[in-house]
Order: C-alpha cells, then sequence, then structure tokens
C-alpha cells in the first residue's frame, strides 16, 4: 500500500521551521532580560 503523503511532508517542514524561529525569539528574549536592568 502506498501513500501520498506530499502535504504532510509540507507540513512538517513548515513546523520545523516554526520551531526554530520560536527558539530564536526565546533566545533573543533571554538575551534582552539578561542585560536589562533590574527594576526591582
Amino acid at each position: 500500500m502506498l501513500l501520498n503523503l506530499g502535504p504532510f511532508d509540507d507540513m512538517h517542514e513548515a513546523a520545523t521551521c516554526d520551531c526554530v524561529v520560536l527558539q530564536a525569539m526565546i533566545k533573543q528574549a533571554g538575551q534582552r532580560r539578561q542585560f536589562a536592568p533590574d527594576r526591582a
């Protein structure tokens, strides 16, 4: 039995790309927090 997984491959690629972008955003937020002065 042969399945056509074309659309699922595209979805997986998009999800992987989103994950990379999300990781970059988290990293940037962490760096901003690291260099921001304490407000306490």
